[in-house]
Order: structure tokens, then sequence, then C-alpha cells
């Protein structure tokens, strides 16, 4: 009877141990993100035009929100932030694994520029670029 016992208490406690790897809490960025907050859904100062398209809102200073339309569970993140002064490109990849949900859910990400505004985002995914919006 021991046995058994131990191994449920083995099995519980590696089950624990996953779903806590697997889990991001609320403004969490997503490993290998580079903003310094993520969430579900738009920033408060959102002003909302078109749904489904890359959207930004400026947040103050060099802060920015991008808030990109995709999987839920395999949302696009920025990976790296450059610019040549007047434009700034985020970098964007892939997250999650090889099975993705097939909604179009927004995620928000917080940046900060390298550079203070006015500047114009653009994004670049698989070496495809589109050019966002302006903070000003």
């Amino acid at each position: 009877m021991t046995g058994r016992y131990a191994r449920i208490a083995l099995v519980a406690v590696a089950s624990v141990v996953l779903l806590a790897g697997c889990a991001t809490g609320p403004g969490a960025a997503e490993p290998g993100s580079i903003a310094e907050k993520s969430y579900r859904g738009l920033p408060e100062q959102a002003a909302v035009e078109a749904l489904e398209q890359p959207l930004v809102t400026p947040l103050g200073g060099s802060r920015f929100a991008l808030t990109l339309w995709g999987s839920s569970s395999c949302p696009r993140i920025p990976t790296a932030i450059t610019t040549d002064g007047a434009e700034v490109l985020v970098q964007l990849a892939e997250s999650g694994g090889e099975v993705c949900t097939a909604d179009m859910a927004p995620m928000t990400h917080e940046l900060l520029s390298p550079v203070p505004p006015p500047f114009t985002v653009a994004v670049e995914l698989d070496g495809i670029r589109s050019e966002v919006g302006t903070v000003s």
C-alpha cells in the first residue's frame, strides 16, 4: 500500500510543477519577450479604430503599448527593439507550442522606446515589415 500512495503523491507533485511552469500571471511577460508587461486585452487608453490589426497606444514619455491580435494560446511576442531615430522597429516572434487555438484575441505588450517621441512604430515578423502607428 505504501508504494501506491508514494506513486499517487509523485504524480500529484509532478502535475503541480508542470502546471506552474506553464502559467504566466497577470502582467507577466512571456519568456523571451522584451516587454515590460504583457496582458490579454486592450490598454485602457486605446482608441480602437480597426480590430484584428496591430495597434500602438502612447502611454506617456517613451512608453507605448503594442497590441497584436492572434492565437490566445500562441501569442506573438516582441523579442527585440531597434531604432534609426525616427522609427522604432519591434521584432516579433511566435510563442507557444505546435498546437495553437484558432481564435483572434488581443495581446498587449508595454514597451519602452530607446528614443523619445515623436517616433513611428513598425513591426517585423518572418521578414515582413509593417508600419503600425505613431507615438507623439
